[in-house]
């Protein structure tokens, strides 16, 4: 009988969180390389959104799951975003928003087909990566 070592386990996990961190930087870094399409819907949300201000919290970070919509994290986040980056294929989609705030409080969130992917963040306190 095999038994597995739990700390083995979880290291592991933590492996795949971080190759899946890197691969998504890698990602976003050819759509730097290679131009982005943004729409002026979402332009809009980068210069006119409803303020995000004081939304921008551990708590509301806490809140945002795996799986969610665009649309649910917006109402927990807010309108204003930057959109860092996108791809579109027949049959794959995948978006990269940040949203952040003057007191350099950033949240950076990927949703691939339209849903939450990864979520990371920095100046809200741990944790600071949550990711399938």
């Amino acid at each position: 009988m095999k038994v597995e070592n739990p700390i083995i386990n979880d290291d592991m996990s933590r492996k795949m969180k971080y190759l899946k961190f890197i691969q998504y930087t890698i990602l976003i870094s050819f759509v730097g390389c290679f131009g982005q399409k943004v729409t002026n819907k979402e332009q809009k949300h980068i210069t006119n959104g409803v303020s995000s201000k004081g939304r921008l919290t551990l708590e509301n970070y806490l809140k945002v799951k795996n799986g969610m919509s665009k649309k649910d994290v917006i109402k927990i986040l807010g309108e204003t975003y930057e959109v860092v980056g996108s791809i579109t294929t027949d049959n794959f989609s995948t978006l990269h928003l940040r949203w952040k705030d003057e007191d350099a409080k950033v949240c950076n969130i990927t949703f691939t087909n339209q849903k939450v992917d990864s979520i990371h963040q920095s100046g809200l306190d741990s944790p600071t990566t949550t990711s399938d």
